[in-house]
């Protein structure tokens, strides 16, 4: 089962990727916090600090972006541009023009870069607007729950924290995927209020509540004529990218790619890993080839769409927001 979940943040959210000292919440949730925090509620108690154990759960997650009612949306696409009017338009067009000779090269200037994340909403693509909310946290010794200070110059200062966070009442909506019965089990926890997510959990921070939960059916927007745009949204391990093109090659000759490439570090107990990942808004552009089996294709993309929930990020096919565009 794949559903669609919109939450909001009840209390100021903290996803720092700063120091101790000044925290800034970057301004998604990622889908290793979401499922953390979900695997923190269904730990053995018995084994937690004695021995290195995983909680195991069916549950997969995309990342958690901020949305407009309760939709899912490509955040930024490396296809937007700004007009001469400051407005954002897709020029994914202007592209095919240069590949099938309808334009010469240059001929109209494109500044193809992610900029901003953006709303895909009533049509038009908007800037996102995240409001912060702002305070100054009193560190404290867990054990001893006394200000925790430090020595400088023979004298004791405590230690604060200047925290720049995400505001309550902002909506995010990400997608989980696995068993009915653990799909219930996270969206109780929800109801409940029973998830936190981020950073200083324990002052009350990142709590989140369900707004809304869908049963999500895989379905492929209608293609462009001769053309297939694939888009990234969150962080798509590169295995999964390079997988989707594999199994695309049969149908499709890649175009163009305007893709970001990310290398991340996470720690596992004690060793390192290290992963790359194509970062959210990366488009790549295939060209149709002749004679393709239409069941057999609907079922490819299915598939590559399911197995990307799998990982953490997310394929769309054909997003909407290049769906006026001509081919």
């Amino acid at each position: 089962m794949i559903k669609k979940i919109t939450v909001i943040n009840e209390t100021p959210l903290l996803i720092s990727s700063l120091s101790k000292n000044y925290m800034k919440s970057i301004d998604f949730i990622p889908s290793t916090t979401l499922k953390g925090a979900y695997l923190s509620r269904i730990i053995d108690g018995d084994k937690l600090f004695k021995e290195k154990s995983k909680p195991q759960t069916s549950l997969s997650f995309t990342d958690a972006f901020p949305s407009m009612k309760c939709q899912m949306n490509v955040p930024s696409l490396a296809t937007l541009s700004k007009d001469e009017s400051g407005k954002i338009a897709d020029k994914l067009n202007v592209i095919i023009d240069e590949l099938e000779g309808r334009k010469k090269i240059g001929e109209e200037v494109v500044r193809l870069k992610k900029g901003p994340r953006n709303w895909f909403l009533d049509g038009e693509v908007k800037e996102i607007r995240v409001k912060r909310f702002h305070a100054s946290v009193i560190e404290v010794d867990p054990k001893l729950k006394t200000v925790r200070t430090v020595r400088e110059n023979n004298e004791i200062k405590g230690l604060f924290s200047h925290v720049i966070a995400i505001s309550p009442g902002h909506q995010f909506t990400f997608e989980v995927k696995g068993e009915e019965q653990e799909i219930q089990e996270l969206e109780s926890m929800l109801k409940n209020g029973e998830i936190n997510v981020g950073a200083l959990r324990t002052d009350g921070y990142g709590k989140l509540r369900l707004l809304k939960a869908e049963k999500e059916e895989v379905e492929i927007d209608d293609r462009r004529d001769d053309f297939l745009v694939m888009d990234i949204y969150g962080y798509l391990p590169y295995s999964k990218y390079t997988e989707a093109l594999e199994a695309l090659k049969e149908f499709f000759d890649v175009k163009v790619k305007i893709v970001s490439i990310e290398e991340r570090r996470s720690l596992d107990y004690d060793e390192w890993e290290v992963r790359n990942y194509v970062r959210t808004g990366s488009v790549v552009l295939l060209k149709r080839k002749k004679d393709i089996k239409e069941e057999l294709y609907n079922s490819r993309l299915k598939d590559i769409v399911v197995n990307s929930i799998e990982s953490g990020g997310r394929i769309f096919f054909n997003h909407k927001v290049h769906e006026k565009q001509g081919s």
